[in-house]
């Protein structure tokens, strides 16, 4: 009678995957990570506000994972490979901010107004976005 109660406890050895997304786990530990460069003010100007926000979130999610990255090194005593990824982007995050607070200031927020810059080329918004300065 006591086989009939036994429990069977099986453990996954993979980790939780929500927790893979804090951690750089495309690379190998003895690859050193590459990076591009943050984002420039011009550029983001010309996106959408949907772009942007995007963008914003995609940005946040990498500084958080290499955060982690950096505590990570920082519990093991060592220095984080090519920190300057979260001056990148910070910078970006940044200029996110200064292209939406000129849009604000510019009353460049109004629905009707993003929609008429979303139709225009890149070259046109590029225009228009620079005699309102």
């Amino acid at each position: 009678a006591a086989g009939r109660f036994q429990s069977i406890c099986v453990l996954s050895a993979a980790p939780d995957p929500g927790l893979e997304e804090f951690m750089d786990v495309a690379r190998k530990e003895s690859e050193f990570p590459l990076a591009g460069r943050a984002w420039r003010a011009n550029e983001l100007r010309l996106k959408s506000f949907a772009d942007l926000h995007k963008l914003w979130y995609v940005l946040l999610k990498e500084r958080n994972m290499l955060e982690t990255e950096r505590q990570l090194a920082f519990s093991r005593g060592m220095r984080m490979q090519n920190a300057t990824r979260i001056t990148k982007v910070r910078k970006s995050m940044n200029r996110i901010k200064l292209v939406l607070s000129e849009r604000t200031r510019l009353n460049l927020t109004d629905p009707t107004v993003e929609v008429a810059l979303e139709q225009l080329q890149p070259e046109q918004r590029k225009y228009v976005l620079a005699k309102l300065d």
